[in-house]
């Protein structure tokens, strides 16, 4: 499934950019489980929000860095097969 699917990789990156900063509530540069629930309405579950986390977190400091999301972006966009 391509979520934000595009053939213009400038335009992808331009998504993920504005997605995470739709997040990043305080603008820190990280995605905190507290923003993240916010950004999903408040409607996960905590046990599914931590999984979720737990899948972006690639360096397990409990916050999403930009780097983390896009990577994971790519894969889940179809984006990231080669890289």
């Amino acid at each position: 499934m391509k979520l934000l699917s595009s053939k213009n990789p400038m335009a992808r990156e331009a998504k993920y950019k504005a997605l995470f900063s739709a997040l990043d509530k305080d603008k820190s540069g990280h995605i905190d489980k507290k923003e993240l629930s916010k950004g999903l309405f408040n409607i996960v579950p905590q046990k599914q929000l931590d999984s979720i986390i737990k899948i972006f977190d690639k360096d397990g400091d409990g916050k999403i860095s930009y780097d983390e999301f896009k990577k994971v972006m790519k894969k889940i966009d179809g984006g990231g097969k080669n890289k």
